[in-house]
């Protein structure tokens, strides 16, 4: 499958479509900014029929309610979604009249049902004006007849990705599609025919690759660091998983689950990614027996899955074959399977309606390859959209009588439905909406006698229940719930999603991937069930996720894991390590989990990463129970038990030294300047108390703002102007100015390499980039060569394995005293002064005399 050539067709057709649609909304007079009057009888001298007045002004009430570009956007993506929808039909037989809609049985773009047209069996054909077309040889307004017809015909069995084209997208029709230019053409050439009949390849990479100038806007055009309004949420995460990390989160989730009642099903032997499980501990093994007991009651009917994210259904169809798999091993036929798990099994969410309608149509389609009946069985998959409803007046909701208040209440819910998504709260509980359901269906069924009560009914049942529908699947319980949650740190929230997040996952609020697990964990699965996530790594580390790695702990069990480290992903999102793990929702003692690691094969080795899953060398067997053991409970579990007991003997840093964060100037560029700008009798050089400095003559003093990698002393390059004190620097943290000018030990904050520790003598006050740590007692040489050692670096590694080195980091280094201790601290002397030698041997010192060569 060429990428490329895809991505370069989806980012071209959107620019296409968007332009054509907007052709067409100029050639009816409706333009961005425009009159837009909705009476017109008439446009451009050309009078319009009753449908095209109709049509328009139902435009311009969208336009005015919506704005012109989030309609022509609309337009374009639904054509653009029921375009590639037909291809993937076409090219696989499963258009219900066996015509070919956009080529000819040599593949060639010679549309085959404009030359059956008088004889195509095709619902809501009319002949007779297909007979109008061809005796006025007008084969483009007959081919927009019989694509319109098409996807109308369609409607009954893919209602959610075509629906009736009668209303204001008929209006919006793309022009010239015969053309040897057109959409479809390029479609046809730029992608070829073999590459639609894999549905998760094709319809990923183009749901993905359509979205790729909204996500560069919001990561590195003009709203790079801007907040992401809802609009733009579902461009900016979205992200397409690699097939083979979908089948490790499926077989090690449901197939895990499904196994452990089953053991003896032979389903696995088509497996590639599922990981055997560790040998276990006698109290462990009988803890899981239970559970396993518990499993072997499921009937395959009974299993609930679900994706909070669905994005386009890449995940949904996995878990649809593993099912498959499941259901036949069980004595059910794949036909009847198919029915059950579109009914029973698969469940889905999304804010974004381009993806609802792929995923809908992926599963729909994973359907018909098991049974070629089910399209006309008018199955509605279990997968549903964020919406908003606005229309429903308090005279509707009256409907509900002695339940108009858990109505409203629901309505409520919703009001910023496409700004929460997965992770909204209902504020109804189980038995309320099961009282809500009642209720509607009385509604259903009431014979009202005039036109207004039953067009209230509708209108109800229309925009109220999708409501209800939502409500209940986000508040019922599932066996097993994947995703690839949305990427997204709290800095680039939206106002109304950061407050909300604040307000309801306070442990999590920044990052909204943790946020979803977190609303998974605590709602939507079943105690005993399992969680598959796929993310960025920095939740297994970083201090501002511990409480996360906490509740993990205590609530749930890691199954297995792995590691993936960087370019998993393409796209700039790619440039993040990511991390895919199981969790069980119970807590299981002394469980050993399998943890494959593959972050060194990155970059050039990327292509490794998938033969490297099946080494031995790249697999550890790990203990969630120790991680508490270490400072900050990172998730290291490549780290044996020798260093293990390491932090369970050691002494922290922290209690040999003091430590603060550094200064925040809240204007480098007018605070800091290098040295050697400045006269030289300006700068108090030296000085071991700030009193003994007059700053009247003396205001600008030695600065460390860490630097580039230099070990043992050296990176003393700035000053920072301190004439009116530090009032006007000094931004948000406590200063600590009893430290001000004490010789102490510091590193740089940011490193593309090992850290580099470095001693600077008295005299300096120091950056958030250039923190360190003060002596307490007599061991700031030893603690400084173990950082500097090959031993720190592996303990700094498995603190926080990233380019930033925190305080809380160095300070989390276990230390074991040792009789070395005066030699230690002797080569450490003699490495300062080499270094200290070696940086005044430059003119960048201002201890500089001479160069030594001279």
């Amino acid at each position: 499958m060429n990428k490329t050539a895809i991505k370069n067709f989806a980012i071209w057709a959107r620019k296409q479509l968007i332009g054509a649609v907007s052709q067409k909304a100029f050639e009816y007079e409706i333009t961005e900014g425009g009159v837009n009057d909705p009476g017109l009888e008439a446009v451009a001298g050309r009078p319009l029929s009753q449908t095209e007045k109709h049509q328009r002004a139902q435009l311009i009430a969208e336009i005015r309610s919506r704005g012109y570009d989030a309609v022509m956007e609309e337009a374009a993506y639904t054509w653009f979604n029921r375009f590639i929808a037909l291809r993937f039909m076409e090219v696989n037989g499963y258009l219900p009249s066996k015509v070919r809609i956009f080529t000819d049985e040599n593949g060639e773009f010679k549309p085959e049902i404009i030359k059956q047209a008088l004889e195509i069996d095709l619902e809501g054909l009319d002949r007779e004006r297909v007979l109008s077309y061809l005796d006025v040889q007008d084969n483009e307004g007959l081919y927009r007849y019989l694509l319109i017809t098409q996807c109308n015909a369609l409607n009954e069995a893919l209602p959610y990705m075509f629906e009736k084209i009668s209303n204001w997208t008929e209006l919006l029709f793309p022009a010239n599609l015969l053309r040897p230019d057109s959409i479809i053409a390029r479609m046809i050439s730029d992608i070829p025919e073999e590459d639609w009949t894999d549905q998760v390849e094709i319809i990923g990479w183009l749901y993905q690759f359509y979205n790729t100038e909204q996500n560069e806007l919001v990561y590195d055009g003009s709203m790079s660091k801007s907040r992401i309004s809802k609009d733009l949420l579902p461009a900016a995460t979205t992200m397409y998983t690699p097939d083979w990390a979908v089948h490790y989160m499926v077989e090690n989730s449901l197939g895990k689950m499904w196994l452990e009642g089953h053991p003896d099903s032979d389903i696995k032997q088509t497996w590639k990614f599922f990981l055997e499980e560790e040998k276990q501990a006698l109290e462990t093994t009988e803890q899981l027996s239970i559970l396993r007991k518990k499993f072997a009651t499921i009937n395959p009917e009974e299993i609930k899955v679900m994706d909070p994210c669905m994005g386009s259904g890449h995940i949904l169809v996995v878990l649809f074959d593993v099912l498959m798999q499941i259901y036949s091993s069980y004595g059910y036929s794949e036909r009847d399977a198919a029915v059950e798990i579109i009914e029973n099994n698969l469940y889905g969410l999304d804010i974004d309606k381009r993806a609802f309608q792929l995923s809908c149509f992926a599963v729909m389609m994973k359907a018909r390859q098991y049974n070629r009946r089910i399209l006309a069985k008018g199955l509605k998959p279990n997968l549903f959209v964020f919406t908003e409803v606005t229309n429903l007046t308090p005279d509707y909701v009256k409907m509900f009588g002695t339940q108009e208040l858990n109505a409203k209440k629901l309505l409520k819910n919703f009001e910023n439905a496409r700004e929460y998504g997965s992770i909204i709260q209902i504020l109804l509980s189980a038995d309320e909406l099961a009282e809500l359901r009642q209720k509607l269906e009385e509604i259903k069924t009431t014979a009202y006698e005039n036109f207004v009560d039953i067009d209230m009914r509708n209108r109800l049942l229309a925009e109220f229940e999708p409501l209800l529908e939502l409500a209940e699947t986000v508040s019922q319980k599932y066996d097993v719930v994947i995703t690839n949650p949305p990427y997204l740190g709290n800095p680039r929230f939206s106002p109304l999603l950061d407050e909300y997040v604040k307000a309801n996952f306070a442990e999590v609020k920044s990052d909204l991937s943790m946020v979803m697990f977190k609303q998974s964990l605590d709602k939507f699965v079943k105690d005993d069930g399992f969680i598959s996530f796929i993310t960025t790594s920095s939740w297994m580390f970083l201090s501002s996720f511990e409480k996360i790695r906490d509740i993990l702990f205590s609530q749930g069990t890691i199954s297995s894991l792995v590691d993936f480290g960087t370019e998993l992903f393409d796209g700039k999102v790619g440039h993040n390590p990511i991390v895919s793990w199981v969790t069980r929702k119970s807590k299981i003692i002394n469980y050993q989990f399998t943890a494959i690691r593959l972050v060194d094969y990155c970059y050039s080795r990327r292509d490794e990463k998938i033969p490297e899953f099946y080494k031995s060398r790249n697999r550890y067997s790990a203990n969630q129970e120790n991680f508490s053991k270490i400072p900050g409970s990172p998730i290291a579990y490549w780290i044996g038990k020798s260093l293990i007991n390491v932090f369970e003997i050691g002494i922290p840093v922290s209690s040999y030294v003091h430590s603060f964060q550094g200064i925040i100037t809240g204007d480098n560029n007018r605070f800091l300047r290098e040295w050697y700008e400045l006269c030289i009798h300006k700068i108090a050089l030296n000085y071991r108390l700030m009193n003994d400095i007059d700053l009247s003559k003396k205001y600008w003093i030695p600065y460390n703002k860490g630097g580039d990698f230099r070990k043992w002393y050296g990176n003393q390059d700035y000053v920072v102007n301190w004439k009116n004190g530090p009032d006007d620097k000094v931004r948000g943290r406590k200063t600590n100015q009893d430290f001000y000018l004490h010789e102490y030990v510091s590193w740089s904050y940011i490193t593309s390499s090992s850290i580099a520790v470095r001693f600077f003598p008295q005299g300096f006050l120091w950056d958030v980039a250039g923190s360190g740590y003060f002596d307490k007692n007599g061991y700031s040489e030893y603690i400084q060569a173990l950082i500097s050692s090959n031993v720190g670096k592996i303990l700094l590694d498995l603190l926080n394995p990233t380019i930033n080195f925190q305080v809380e980091n160095i300070l989390s280094i276990p230390v074991i005293d040792s009789n070395h201790k005066d030699e230690i601290d002797e080569i450490v002397h003699d490495n300062i002064h080499i270094s200290k030698t070696d940086w005044d041997s430059f003119e960048t010192s201002w201890n500089f005399k001479r160069h030594p060569l001279i």
